[in-house]
């Protein structure tokens, strides 16, 4: 599952199981490499729980990179 919000540029992504989790982030950050590209900034993966991630363009992450943080560190 995603919710996509796309006032804020970013994806909450939803998985219960490995393969979904990797499918979807897949997906999130394909679907946010456009406006990351045209804003010439990067995207930015956040782990919120084992199961719950956002995925959201950052001027935090340099261009054409994609970062990934623990949530809860």
């Amino acid at each position: 599952m995603q919710e996509v919000n796309k006032k804020r540029k970013s994806v909450t992504v939803f998985a219960d199981n490995r393969h979904e989790r990797d499918d979807r982030l897949e997906a999130a950050v394909a679907s946010l490499r456009d406006i990351a590209t045209e804003l010439r900034i990067g995207i930015l993966v956040t782990r919120v729980s084992p199961q719950s991630f956002t995925v959201t363009v950052s001027p935090l992450v340099p261009f054409g990179m994609t970062r990934e943080v623990d949530g809860n560190a």
